[in-house]
């Protein structure tokens, strides 16, 4: 798979194939591709709840809903590109488990922990690039969201910035 953006070649050699009883071969063929940076990323969430910047007593599962254009997934088949979360220190929390929130329309994904997190505290999510990907409807080539990051405070704590896309 090519995802650097750039003009590419392929190209397909003379006699590549043969048609017919006469047994003509064909002649070289050239197809040129343009991928364009960006072109590929989707879109990101548009609500999450609780909402990002927010105070809460504890966090267990956030919820992330798409709008309605929009078919969220995850490719996050072997863990690699599981969510995780830091605290104030930048020292690794936890690892959540994503799945559908909401079995009935597939317009939103959750990021679970197993344990809540409920020590006082300022902390943050960081979401990286492909842990959520886009659908078209009909297509099996997703558009990969990218990376962001999400921070909370546990009650007690100042709060602190909403949202960062990187």
């Amino acid at each position: 798979e090519i995802t650097e953006p750039g003009d590419y070649t392929l190209v397909i050699p003379e006699e590549s194939f043969v048609f017919g009883q006469s047994m003509i071969g064909s002649t070289e063929w050239k197809f040129v591709y343009t991928i364009e940076a960006g072109a590929n990323l989707g879109a990101l969430p548009v609500s999450i709840t609780p909402a990002a910047g927010s105070t809460v007593e504890e966090l267990k599962m956030i919820v992330f809903e798409f709008s309605a254009a929009d078919y969220p997934g995850s490719m996050d088949y072997d863990g690699s590109k599981s969510p995780k979360l830091y605290n104030a220190a930048g020292e690794f929390v936890a690892e959540g488990q994503m799945g559908y929130a909401d079995a009935t329309t597939y317009m939103s994904l959750y990021v679970n922990f197993e344990t809540p997190i409920t020590e006082e505290g300022v902390y943050t999510l960081k979401v990286p690039e492909g842990a959520m990907v886009e659908y078209a409807f009909g297509s099996d080539n997703p558009k990969v969201c990218p990376a962001f990051e999400v921070t909370y405070t546990i009650a007690g704590a100042a709060p602190q910035a909403n949202m960062i896309i990187s």
